[in-house]
């Protein structure tokens, strides 16, 4: 059941993804021709508010560089020809040698439409790419700008301080992996609950870290800076559990207050169940998470919990909350976050009387052996965090390609003003466009909503949806059907 669902979904995503590519180009025509020496960035913003985020994305160069100790380093200009933030990183691909190139930066997105970005290539006298170092303190890789501070300890691999404003949000030895007893029940049929913790992750050492990479005769750390300019600092850590590993990387913006958690797992032991643990500095914090259309209160027993795009602790006016992509589960225990990751029990073993759930005489096919990749975003800033996760979950799609220069400009879709408003539907028909907005805050709010040259003034009752069919200039509301 597991492959024939993954395959029908793979089908569906292969067909959205050739729809989507179409209407990407579509949007980009009567963009100007690249100018000669110019390799030109196309983003389109899906969300209608204005977004200032990082945008990352890959090219080749019209040639390869062959010369020995020069390297094709990369700068970003806006449409308005104004220098970028920038840095230049690692590709998806490993070549030794100057050609494909990856670059991110800083933008500011206009809402639902394209937007235009083109980058100037220079070369410097060096062997290869130049990482910036990063400050350390007391063992620790030290970040601070202002607003954020951060401590990734060197001994642990793990967040030592997470402090925003002043104020600190984690416990040392925080976004631990931490290991839970389980069983061969797939359902979980017999508890609502796994709380018999028996381990954790812990940092590999050097050589082990280097031998788990393939170069067992490297000496590097195994905590180490993989990236460092002027958009954001990455730092990378391996640990490892039994038979199992993980491969931590931490993201951490020049100019936010967030930090991006990526982990990699390579799962190896059965019936186990591996949880992120945030160890919050709350004492007993009220657990909340998205629900459809809401945010709900959820169970603070140590019993496992749902919810979607994020969930989050909160006492007396704090707060730090994990928005994921596609993480439904997890639990809290006293001031402690547990995202769920993967559970190892038997596929398909099921609960029956006193029978054994599964015998021991044979290797059985368990769940959630393998490798698997989640990412996560930490932050203590909590408002308009419905807005938050669907840019998390729904980045801006950035291509390097270089347009005709026919067609018409396409102007902005459609904008909301109040970050609080989710357009969760805008989606064109026969008989005009569909739209959905819903609320996501407990109060009564009020938007502009702005679709062509027309602006509309839509009013909500706390975690309200309301639907709208706009057609000829007039906006109407319509059932949800």
């Amino acid at each position: 059941a597991e492959e024939d669902s993954l395959r029908m979904l793979s089908y569906g995503d292969e067909i959205a993804e050739k729809y989507k590519t179409k209407a990407f180009f579509k949007l980009c025509e009567g963009q100007q021709k690249a100018k000669e020496g110019e390799i030109p960035v196309l983003v389109f913003n899906p969300h209608p508010y204005k977004v200032m985020r990082d945008i990352e994305v890959e090219f080749q160069l019209q040639d390869q560089n062959w010369n020995e100790n020069e390297v094709t380093m990369i700068s970003v200009r806006d449409s308005k020809g104004n220098y970028l933030p920038a840095q230049n990183e690692k590709e998806a691909c490993t070549f030794s040698l100057d050609w494909r190139k990856k670059v991110c930066f800083i933008a500011e997105l206009e809402p639902m439409s394209i937007n235009r970005f083109d980058c100037e290539l220079h070369v410097e006298n060096h062997s290869m790419r130049q990482i910036a170092p990063c400050p350390q303190t007391d063992g620790h890789f030290t970040f601070d700008n202002g607003t954020m501070q951060v401590l990734i300890s060197k001994k642990t691999g793990l967040i030592d301080k997470y402090r925003v404003n002043g104020i600190d949000m984690l416990k040392p030895e925080s976004a631990k992996i931490t290991v839970f007893a389980d069983n061969e029940d797939p359902w979980g049929m017999r508890t609502d609950g796994f709380k018999d913790r028996i381990g954790e992750f812990t940092l590999l050492s050097a050589e082990k870290a280097n031998d788990f990479n393939g170069y067992p005769e490297e000496t590097l750390e195994n905590v180490r800076v993989i990236e460092n300019g002027d958009v954001r600092l990455k730092i990378q850590a391996i640990f490892g559990y039994a038979d199992s590993f993980a491969v931590v990387s931490y993201t951490i913006p020049k100019n936010g207050n967030y930090v991006d958690i990526k982990v990699r797992m390579i799962s190896n032991n059965s019936s186990r169940f591996y949880k992120l643990t945030f160890d919050s500095t709350l004492d007993l914090p009220e657990f909340r998470g998205q629900t459809a259309f809401g945010t709900e209160t959820l169970r603070t027993n140590g019993d496992e919990a749902v919810f979607q795009k994020w969930c989050g602790v909160f006492e007396n006016g704090k707060a730090l909350a994990v928005i994921n992509k596609g993480t439904y589960g997890g639990r809290v225990d006293g001031g402690k976050l547990n995202i769920s990751l993967l559970r190892t029990p038997v596929n398909s073993a099921h609960p029956i009387g006193d029978r054994p759930l599964a015998y021991g005489d044979r290797s059985h096919d368990r769940i959630d052996i393998g490798e698997r990749e989640f990412d996560f975003r930490l932050t203590a800033d909590t408002a308009y965090i419905d807005m938050q996760a669907e840019i998390f979950n729904q980045p801006p799609i950035a291509l390097s390609f270089f347009p005709s220069g026919l067609g018409e400009k396409k102007e902005t879709a459609a904008e909301v003003t109040n970050p609080d408003i989710i357009l969760s539907r805008f989606c064109e028909t026969e008989n005009g466009i569909k739209i959905r907005l819903f609320n996501s805050s407990d109060k009564s709010a009020e938007t502009d909503f702005i679709i062509g040259n027309k602006t509309f003034s839509v009013s909500f009752g706390a975690f309200e949806v309301r639907t709208f069919n706009y057609l000829n200039g007039e906006l109407t509301e319509t059932d949800m059907i």
